[in-house]
């Protein structure tokens, strides 16, 4: 049994799916950038219980997201879609005024809940799902998410960005920067899009459409500057 488990066992390392190389494959962009982003390239692991919650929030730079579910009670999740992430914003700050009021960047810090039936009853998209092990979840840029786990279990998250999340990226830092109290970025966006187009000749024809594009962009917002 040992022996059949080794093939297997190699097999699972050097898989694509395998969330530690996920962001390490030419087609993902984030590939490109510091490789020791912990929770973003480097996976982070969670041990979940009885209705232990993440509350709402979006990812780091607008990035996708995965998670896999390795063993242990389903988890529940609820997500907006990234097109109305503005309008659930406003619900978040109408639920909870005094606190946005308090506490800039509080939209950053993943300390916020509020029932979907709220985002709802203002017109914002509201999709569910349930998780059981061995099954993925992504989210698409600036898609808010939520969730509570069903007991005890353990799954595993990162982050990936395919080249069409480009301006997603690019849109994060101007509101990170911009944005009431602000947010950090975990690297610099136009260094990314620098880097990517160094090495254009070795990127795949669909990288390098989406680069040129960024390039554009950041050299008119230069001109304007």
């Amino acid at each position: 049994e040992q022996q059949r488990e080794v093939p297997a066992a190699r097999r699972f390392a050097a898989a694509g799916w395998n969330l530690n190389n996920l962001c390490r494959l030419e087609r993902c962009v984030l590939a490109h950038c510091n490789d020791g982003i912990s929770g973003m390239v480097v996976p982070w692991l969670y041990v979940g219980m009885l209705f232990s919650s993440f509350c709402w929030h979006v990812e780091d730079h607008y990035a996708h997201s995965i998670n896999y579910m390795h063993w242990g009670a389903p988890k529940t999740w609820y997500g907006v879609p990234g097109t109305q992430a503005a309008a659930f914003e406003k619900v978040l700050r109408d639920a909870v005024p005094d606190l946005m009021a308090l506490e800039e960047g509080l939209l950053y810090k993943m300390t916020t809940m509020v029932p979907p039936e709220k985002a709802l009853a203002a017109g914002v998209d509201v999709c569910h799902l349930v998780q059981p092990p061995g099954t993925f979840v992504i989210t698409w840029p600036r898609g808010y998410h939520a969730g509570f786990s069903h007991g005890l279990n353990c799954a595993e998250s990162s982050n990936f960005a395919t080249p069409d999340w480009l301006p997603w990226g690019r849109a994060s830092v101007e509101e990170f920067r911009s944005g009431p109290g602000g947010r950090r970025p975990c690297f610099t966006h136009e260094m990314l899009v620098t880097t990517l187009a160094r090495k254009s000749a070795s990127l795949s024809p669909h990288i390098s459409v989406w680069v040129e594009k960024e390039l554009a962009v950041l050299a008119e917002a230069e001109e304007e500057a």
